[in-house]
């Protein structure tokens, strides 16, 4: 538990080809059990945005499986990526990004 991050994505791996909706999965440790997750195309435009719900949080892991459905683009470059908002500054912070392949 030390050494995992606060948000853990088991899946999709990096570089997978993926299609929408796509689909994350994985376990997290986070305030109130929520995160953040987004996905970009390959020049940084934000397809969607969501917020996440894991089945337990603060001070104890949960899972999670979540559905990011966004409008087919060209195929290319994704980067799906999952944070927690700072309580303090509202700042990105425990962010993980994942590089992915989008083929329709």
């Amino acid at each position: 538990e030390g050494q995992a991050p606060a948000i853990l994505v088991e899946s999709p791996a990096p570089f997978e080809r993926v299609a929408s909706p796509l689909r994350i999965r994985g376990n997290a440790n986070v305030f109130e059990a929520t995160f953040g997750a987004e996905l970009a195309d390959g020049a940084g435009k934000v397809l969607v945005e969501e917020v996440v719900t894991a089945t337990s949080g603060t001070g104890e892991r949960g899972t999670f499986d979540a559905e990011l459905l966004f409008e087919p683009a060209t195929p290319g470059r994704l980067v799906v990526t999952v944070f927690t908002h700072s309580a303090k500054d509202g700042s990105r912070q425990d962010v993980v990004e994942i590089p992915l392949e989008f083929a329709p």
